[in-house]
């Protein structure tokens, strides 16, 4: 009987042991799969957190390269007006000097041509009225001398300038 109770209390001492050994493996075999489960949460974080890095990267260059495109724009936007109004005033300049050397070759030859035609029509007064023509006789010979004689005074006045 005692070495009944002694085998009894070594059988239940053993499953006592064995239980408890079980119940030790079982635990470690869950530490071990929080371990992985933290170990792959972690890796997913980290990767997860280099995906937003990079995206904000490439977001971050995008935006600078936009940012850096405008800014080229509008400083050629402005250049292209600065070079605009230049090139509008040049083209003003260049018309108002073409107006007035227009304008002085116009009366340099009105100037010119003045003096000629006042001559011509002093000559052809002076004739009109000379007292050749005025004189008693007016006979058909007389008035084509006349006008043979105004056509030579307008030819040596026009000779004398």
């Amino acid at each position: 009987m005692l070495q009944q109770s002694l085998k009894s209390l070594n059988s239940d001492s053993a499953a006592a042991k064995a239980a408890a050994l079980q119940q030790q493996q079982q635990q470690q075999q869950q530490q071990q799969r929080k371990q992985r489960q933290q170990q792959q949460r972690k890796q997913q974080t980290r990767a997860h957190l280099l995906l937003l890095n990079r995206k904000s990267n490439a977001e971050a260059r995008r935006s600078a390269a936009a940012a850096a495109a405008t800014a080229a724009a509008t400083a050629a936007a402005a250049a292209a007006t600065t070079a605009a109004a230049a090139a509008a005033a040049t083209a003003a300049a260049a018309a108002a000097t073409a107006a007035a050397a227009a304008a002085e070759t116009a009366a340099a030859a009105t100037a010119a041509a003045l003096p000629n035609l006042l001559w011509r029509k002093a000559a052809q007064a002076s004739s009109i009225c000379s007292p050749f023509l005025c004189s008693s006789s007016s006979s058909s010979s007389s008035s084509s001398n006349s006008s043979s004689s105004n056509s030579s005074r307008i030819a040596a006045l026009d000779r004398r300038r």
